[in-house]
C-alpha cells in the first residue's frame, strides 16, 4: 500500500507512542528525514480556513542536526501548508526546518498572546501522553483543540464521537495550561509548515524533577515500612 498524504497533527516530536527524547538546546537547522502519523482521525474544517481532510493524530518525526540524531513528536500549527507523512508508518522525507518564534498562523495572521499561550500549553500537555497508546484519542483531541484556538473562525468536525467530546474538555482546560515547547518552521522552498515540538527543560526544572522523583521514592519506602509493620 502506498503512502497517503495527511495534514500532520504534530502531536509529539518524541511522543507518537514513542519514548520522549529531549530536543537539542540550540540547533541552527534540522533535517527531517522521516515522518509518520499514527492513530489519527480525519477532521473536516469549514469556515475560515476550509480544509477537506486534516489528520489529527500522533505525528512522529526523525531528523538530524549538528548535535546528532533525533526521534520526536510534534503538533501541527499550520493548516495552510502540507506536510507529507506516512499513514501509520514512517515515510522517508527530506525537509529542512529551523527554530523560530510562533507569532502567526499558516496564513500569516498574527496570533494573540492568549492564543500562543493556550496552543503551547495544550501541546505541552499532549507531549506528556504520546508514549501511552491508550491516549490516542486524547492526542487527536488536543491537536484539534490547538487548531480551534489558532483558527477561531473555523469549525472542526470529526466522526469520532469520543474525540469530539474530548476536544471540549481540553478547550476548557486550555486557559489554565502552561508548558515549554518550541516552534519549528520549514525553510524549504517546496514546503511551508510550522510545528510545535517538545521544549528543553531549564536546569532548575530538571533539578525540581529529580527532587520530585526522590520525594516519591522516599514516600514509597515509608509506605512499604508502614505496610510491613502493620
Amino acid at each position: 500500500m502506498g503512502h497517503k498524504f495527511v495534514y500532520a497533527a504534530v502531536s509529539s516530536l518524541a511522543f507518537c507512542g514513542m519514548t520522549f527524547t529531549a530536543m537539542p538546546a540550540a540547533a541552527a537547522e534540522m533535517l527531517i528525514n522521516s515522518a509518520g502519523i499514527y492513530d489519527y482521525v480525519l477532521v473536516n474544517v469549514t469556515g475560515t480556513p476550509t480544509v477537506k481532510a486534516a489528520g489529527a493524530g500522533t505525528l512522529r518525526l526523525t531528523g538530524t542536526d549538528s548535535t546528532g540524531s533525533w526521534d520526536f513528536n510534534a503538533f501541527c500549527v499550520d493548516l495552510a501548508n502540507k506536510l507529507y507523512a506516512g499513514k501509520n508508518v514512517q515515510k522517508a522525507v527530506n525537509h529542512k526546518y529551523d527554530y523560530g518564534s510562533l507569532t502567526e498562523d499558516g496564513y500569516g495572521n498574527l496570533l494573540s498572546a492568549t492564543q500562543r499561550s493556550q496552543m503551547k500549553g495544550l501541546a505541552a500537555l499532549g507531549f506528556t501522553m504520546t508514549s501511552d497508546p491508550s491516549k490516542a484519542n486524547d492526542i487527536a483531541a488536543i491537536q484539534i483543540a490547538i487548531w480551534t484556538v489558532e483558527y477561531p473562525d473555523a469549525v472542526f468536525t470529526t466522526k469520532n464521537a469520543a474525540v469530539t467530546s474530548l476536544v471540549s474538555d481540553y478547550l476548557a482546560l486550555a486557559p489554565s495550561l502552561t508548558g515549554k515547547v518550541r516552534y519549528l518552521y520549514s525553510v524549504d522552498s517546496k514546503l511551508r509548515q510550522g510545528i510545535l515540538v517538545p521544549g528543553v527543560p531549564e536546569p532548575a526544572a530538571w533539578t525540581m524533577l529529580i527532587a520530585g522523583f526522590g520525594l516519591v521514592g522516599v514516600a514509597m519506602r515509608r509506605r512499604q515500612r508502614m505496610v510491613v509493620s502493620a
